[in-house]
This record gives structure tokens, sequence and C-alpha cells, in this order.
């Protein structure tokens, strides 16, 4: 089971990266008050979505090697 052990190391290192890539896309950037840029605010807090589901990722890829390690 070394096999899932290893692909579930490059997944997490895969999703590690770019959840950070994400993140810093967004970094210093603030939701603006106005009228008008509804979009932007929704993006930045999508983005903070999709980091969570990657977070969520990373953690069942870590399972899966920690199991492939076991079996």
């Amino acid at each position: 089971m070394i096999g899932a052990f290893l692909t579930a190391v490059a997944n997490v290192a895969a999703l590690e990266a770019a959840r950070q890539h994400v993140g810093a896309f967004w970094k210093g950037k603030a939701k603006v008050p106005l009228p008008g840029v509804g979009e932007y605010n929704d993006a930045i807090g999508k983005t903070q979505e999709v980091k969570l589901n990657m977070a969520y990722l990373v953690a069942s890829w870590v399972a899966v090697g920690v199991l492939g390690l076991v079996l």
C-alpha cells in the first residue's frame, strides 16, 4: 500500500500549494462597501469557501495516507 501513501502525499502537497496560491491572491484585499461591487465581494467570500473545501480534501488525503501505511 505504499502506492496509496505516495499518492496521498502528492495530493496533499498539491492541494496545500493550490490553497496557499488561492489565499495569496486575495491577501490584503478587503471587501468594498460600495454599490456595484457585489460580485467582487462575493468572489472574496466564495474563495474562502473553496479554501475550506480544499482543507477538507487535505484532511481526507491525510487519512488515506495513514490508512495506506497501516493497512
